[in-house]
């Protein structure tokens, strides 16, 4: 198993999970033309998979294509071959592939992919009873975020792909904040919760971990208060009721159920 913290590794990286760069011996390594950032993010979502060109000019210039489009990806090409060239100890991992290009370097030298298989890697530990690694592993995922991903970037494709790799940040860390519970670092979750709370009062995933911190810190009275306080908030701001897994929350809380049991099975919802 590999070492995925920031700290950890050898600092050559693309980076898309924030403002998108590459990163040579922790070094950045400037790209000073927003297409040519545009392009980079694209080919390094799809490694190890050829971009064709008639994709690469539809996201360059998605309203209309200058007549030179054909050597202006060239000339952006090279400059990411040269820039590349950094990470891959100098060799050729920016490929020329039929009718267009592929980007062939191990996917944990694009920190999106690398994520990725930090959480997998963390899902299996979990599964075989590694509490302590899984939760070590799922921290230094998170760790690899330094913004918002594609930041600085326009487009259909840079604006879809921003809003779907935060959605899975949040998704990753919801998971984190379960095995911060089921490890037992409950006072330090729940002040967490609190923040992420403040900022987004109206996020159910949010608000349903805090409301189990509370249980799981004895606090189950003011728990139930959360509860009722969640359900008048999401009438109020957006006329609706609270979630299934709110509500189911709030009587297992009324019925008595453990913050164990609770936190088990939060635990096993993947």
């Amino acid at each position: 198993m590999i070492a995925y913290g920031v700290d950890n590794v050898s600092g050559n990286y693309v980076r898309i999970l924030g403002p998108v760069g590459i990163l040579a011996a922790g070094q950045a390594v400037p790209l000073v033309r927003r297409k040519q950032r545009l392009l980079l993010a694209l080919l390094a979502l799809e490694s190890n998979r050829p971009v064709s060109f008639s994709r690469i000019v539809s996201i360059l210039w998605p309203a209309h294509v200058p007549a030179g489009a054909r050597n202006q990806v060239h000339v952006h090409i090279c400059a990411l071959r040269r820039a590349l060239a950094a990470i891959a100890g100098g060799e050729e991992c920016l490929e020329t592939r039929n009718d267009g290009y592929v980007l062939n370097v191990p996917p944990v030298d694009v920190d999106a992919h690398r994520f990725e298989r930090a959480v997998t890697d963390s899902e299996r530990a979990w599964a075989r009873g590694r509490q302590v690694e899984a939760h070590r592993i799922l921290c230094a995922a998170l760790d690899l975020w330094h913004g918002t991903p594609l930041e600085g970037l326009d487009g259909v494709f840079a604006l879809s792909e921003s809003a779907r790799l935060q959605e899975r940040r949040q998704m990753i860390l919801e998971r984190r904040l379960d095995l911060d519970l089921a490890m037992g670092k409950h006072a330090e979750a729940l002040a967490e919760l609190a923040a992420l709370v403040a900022v987004d009062p109206l996020h159910q995933g949010f608000q349903r971990r805090r409301i189990l911190a509370l249980h799981c810190c004895e606090r189950t009275a003011q728990a139930l208060s959360a509860c009722r306080g969640v359900r008048r908030l999401l009438v109020d701001e957006l006329g609706i009721e609270a979630g299934e897994q709110i509500n189911s929350l709030e009587l297992a809380l009324l019925r008595g159920v453990r913050a164990e049991e609770l936190v088990a099975e939060a635990v096993g919802r993947v």
